[in-house]
């Protein structure tokens, strides 16, 4: 092997293994103070995003320069510009300014990570398996130090991030165990679906179900099945969901930690009194809907993006925190402008994955790459995710997808690939 070639293997292997690391850390020691060999957890998890990110640098200086980019970058660039110039008018300059700092460091996070996943397709299931790992590592680390009566996700973070998070992970190991068929990755969704319930997040359950369901029947739409297959298939989920819905309300280890938030949110949406005096729901919609108010107030520009909390703090009712919900926080934040710069990239990629793959690792990519839109887009609806490493991580792998894909697809050889 040349010297180049050895090169070229040294460094996609050095990349790999901090890509893990750090995937690891981010989703199991993002928010805890808890040390390993001294050093708090949140910091290793800077310390390796930092080594990641000048590693990728390294790795272009190497490639004469070469940087691997994907147009969904552009609008990233666009937002981070707005999230600048929303400080200048910002209801709360300080916190839109800090916000600007975060989101500069969370797109050159997603940036490099594109740089190793999108090479090839090797690099992009090395990325993806990454992610799965380190759900399932999270979930081993929840299981082992909290107690199954009670809420799981504290322990690491606020327990519906937790479980958002790791259903994003859980579906990233269905798509590996369809292609790959090895039971360890069966043992990963089964590990990673039980935590996500545990965490006793109904958009986290609602988002498992989801992506279940949508990998059904997105295989039935790439595969072209009869249409007697689909309906028997429907059959069998709607029994599946009765079925589970039964267990959730009848067997008490479910029943208490998520069966009585899910019978209390249909008690609060129907005008009934909640089954454990919940108001958690009554207060998530009327933050949420006073974003939106406070949105038509400046819809084109916005109010200064992580302003909310200081404008829900001005209400006797309020306090300070963010909205509850991305679409509100976005359009509050930064207006219409911002809302495109943001979410335009999802469906950019969901058209190109709505189309037949012409090749069966295709199919099946995009297949994941619609579920993974889906679950960022409808877990929007009820939490605010924007800034958080684990979303810009999943940005980098939906887009090095779209990218392998299109040239799949195309026929086309890559131009360009480690450094040289």
């Amino acid at each position: 092997m040349d010297k180049k070639g050895k090169l070229t293997i040294r460094f996609d292997t050095i990349s790999g293994i901090v890509m893990l690391l750090m995937t690891s850390c981010v989703l199991v020691f993002n928010y805890t103070d808890k040390g390993l060999l001294g050093i708090p957890g949140y910091l290793w998890v800077n310390i390796l995003i930092s080594g990641f990110i000048a590693l990728q640098v390294l790795v272009a200086l190497k490639n004469e320069g070469k940087i691997r980019w994907s147009k969904v970058y552009n609008y990233s660039i666009f937002f981070i510009l707005l999230c600048f110039l929303s400080t200048f008018y910002s209801f709360a300059p300080d916190a839109s300014f800090d916000r600007t700092r975060r989101m500069i460091i969370m797109v050159c996070l997603s940036i490099c990570v594109f740089q190793y996943s999108s090479i090839n397709f090797k690099n992009l299931t090395f990325a993806l398996k990454a992610f799965s790992w380190a759900g399932f590592f999270g979930a081993i680390y929840l299981l082992m130090n909290s107690n199954l009566g009670q809420r799981l996700g504290s322990l690491i973070g606020d327990a519906n991030l937790v479980g958002i998070t790791f259903s994003f992970a859980a579906s990233i190991a269905i798509y590996i165990f369809k292609t790959e068929h090895k039971i360890v990755y069966l043992v990963q969704i089964i590990v990673i679906a039980f935590t996500v319930l545990m965490t006793g997040s109904r958009t986290s359950m609602g988002l498992l179900i989801a992506a279940i369901m949508g990998n059904i029947y997105l295989i039935a739409y790439q595969k072209k099945w009869k249409m007697r297959y689909v309906v028997l298939i429907t059959i069998g989920v709607i029994a599946g969901l009765l079925g589970f819905l039964y267990a959730l309300m009848n067997v008490p280890i479910l029943y208490d930690v998520l069966g009585m938030r899910v019978l209390s949110f249909y008690q609060i949406t129907h005008g009934q009194a909640s089954v454990y005096g919940e108001t958690s729901t009554q207060f998530r919609a009327l933050y949420a809907r006073r974003g939106f108010e406070w949105f038509l107030e400046s819809p084109i520009w916005g109010n200064g993006i992580n302003a909310y909390p200081a404008y829900n703090a001005t209400f006797a009712d309020g306090r300070f925190c963010f909205s509850h919900c991305e679409y509100a926080e976005i359009l509050s934040g930064l207006g219409i402008l911002g809302f495109i710069a943001y979410f335009f990239p999802y469906f950019k990629m969901g058209a190109s994955a709505i189309q037949r793959g012409k090749t069966s690792e295709s199919k099946e990519l995009k297949v994941l790459l619609l579920t993974l839109i889906a679950e960022l887009l409808l877990g929007s609806i009820f939490l605010v995710m924007y800034y958080e490493k684990p979303t810009w991580i999943l940005i980098a792998l939906m887009a090095s997808i779209m990218e392998m894909t299109q040239n799949e697809d195309s026929g086309k050889e890559e131009s360009f690939g480690s450094c040289q």
